[in-house]
């Protein structure tokens, strides 16, 4: 357990915080650090954190990482064997001591009386004590209150319920472990659907939801996009004729900057795309124009380095970029909707200058549908007439002579059919789409709660039905590249 490989989001955020500050200067701020919460939100993995920090910083520090359970037994032997000297000296004489799970010394006197005079010794000697429990000091029972007073008597903070991101976050982290590169979609839409924690989806559920995909949907489509590491398998079930796009980039982005910086997959490069029989590299990009100018610097710096390396290997460089709020508005809502226009135009103006050796743009649709007024998928308030919509279309694609095609972003199959005939309304020129979750995500259900067999006659009839609806679309719209 590191703090590198925690996630984090606002339920542990403040913990996660004082646990590295606690690590960084141990014994001189927040003593003791008291951390609560239910179980299954990361309080163990937190104080073995700070234990492995500080004992990686200086391996002479004494650092004790031990259970309530495991230090009751402890005491008890240490009184059963009349040998307690022992046992006071070991814990009294370290650095750092870490006190998991203290709830458990509730109606254990003994047990108690030796934690307060372990606590004070190691407080005036300069050490930093680590707590953790499932109910703050103030709420925990049959607990003596001088040992009350000395758990509350530094920094309490407590970890909630993880939220679904969070969850979707460690199950991430974990398939990383193992050298598998999940998809945080389909990840938290089976989770969501099955019910369950995502860290009960395991890697070869994604890979048998995945390669039942391609199996089933490639013989309608051009191409396929899939992840090197996790998606590999998949790409044997292939139709022939169907070229293949493998991504670059790990899932999600470094969560421990501003910003919504970019991270490649660590053990991955573009030579091994090539080797692997790959027909093109797919990166995705969080930007927006509106970010602060040194971060967007970076952003420019890492999409031109990786241009480089395509030209060098001559293989199609494909950039995708998704815009995001910098500000406090809902991405799903009206504030955001009327900054989106100007937010893909501006992206697709910068990434279409030569410096960053990009062969196609995968962009976003410019307006967001459910505010369009009279359209199908509409809901409520207007954000734009459908002149101004079409009007939208038109000025985000003037900005580039690159080829382009648009990205569904996750909406369902029908608002992007709908996206699509108003791009074709508009007389744009795209050139093709790069979907996925409008087509098949409807059939996440059925994977969750019946199975590989049922979610693939479900791909048989319906998902053929609507990429075939799309190819439809397509035929009549979308122009070559080429012309």
């Amino acid at each position: 357990y590191t703090f590198q490989n925690m996630a984090v989001s606002t339920s542990n955020q403040l913990a996660y915080v004082s646990a590295k500050t606690v690590a960084e200067k141990i014994g001189r701020t927040y003593n003791p650090l008291f951390i609560y919460g239910p179980v299954g939100v990361g309080k163990t993995h937190l104080m073995q954190a700070v234990a492995n920090e500080v004992y990686l910083k200086t391996p002479s520090s004494k650092v004790i990482y031990i259970t309530s359970e495991e230090f009751t037994n402890e005491v008890v032997n240490a009184i059963r064997t009349n040998n307690t000297a022992d046992m006071k000296r070991r814990f009294r004489s370290a650095s750092l001591f870490l006190l998991d799970d203290v709830q458990f010394l509730a109606g254990k006197e003994r047990v108690q009386e030796e934690l307060f005079h372990t606590f004070n010794t190691l407080i005036d000697g300069g050490a930093q004590i680590v707590l953790s429990s499932d109910h703050p000091p103030s709420e925990m029972k049959k607990v003596e209150k001088r040992l009350i007073s000395r758990f509350s008597g530094g920094l309490t903070v407590d970890i909630g319920p993880l939220d679904f991101e969070l969850r979707c976050a460690i199950l991430l982290i974990k398939a990383k472990k193992y050298d598998y590169d999940l998809s945080m979609d389909t990840a938290k839409s089976i989770a969501e659907k099955k019910g369950v924690p995502s860290s009960e989806i395991s890697p070869h559920m994604m890979e048998e939801f995945k390669t039942a995909v391609t199996k089933v949907l490639t013989p309608h489509a051009s191409a396929v996009l899939l992840d090197p590491e996790f998606g590999l398998p998949a790409t044997k079930q292939k139709a022939k004729h169907a070229g293949l796009i493998l991504s670059y980039e790990a899932t999600g982005y470094d969560q421990t900057t501003p910003g919504r910086v970019p991270l490649l997959i660590p053990t991955w490069t573009v030579s091994k795309t090539v080797e692997v029989g790959a027909n093109a590299v797919k990166i995705l990009l969080y930007y927006t124009p509106f970010e602060e100018s040194k971060i967007n610097e970076i952003k420019h710096a890492w999409v031109e380095r990786i241009g480089a390396e395509c030209a060098y290997h001559q293989i199609p460089f494909f950039l995708e970029f998704v815009g995001y709020p910098t500000g406090n508005e809902d991405q799903k809502g009206i504030e955001y909707a009327k900054k989106k226009p100007m937010i893909v135009k501006k992206s697709i103006e910068e990434f279409s200058k030569p410096k960053y050796g990009v062969d196609v743009l995968k962009i976003e649709i410019p307006v967001n549908m459910q505010f369009v007024k009279g359209a199908k998928c509409a809901k409520g308030e207007a954000a734009y007439t459908i002149d101004e919509a079409k009007r939208f279309f038109r000025e985000a694609v003037a900005v580039t002579k690159l080829p382009y095609i648009y990205l569904s972003a996750g909406v369902s199959d029908e608002e992007f059919r709908e996206s699509l005939e108003l791009a074709i309304e508009a007389k744009t020129n795209f050139n093709g789409v790069l979907c996925g979750r409008a087509t098949w995500k409807d059939g996440i259900p059925i994977y969750a709660t019946k199975g590989l067999k049922a979610f693939e006659d479900w791909l048989e009839g319906r998902g053929v039905q609507n990429i075939k609806a799309l190819n439809e679309i397509l035929d009549r719209g979308a122009k070559s590249w080429k012309n």
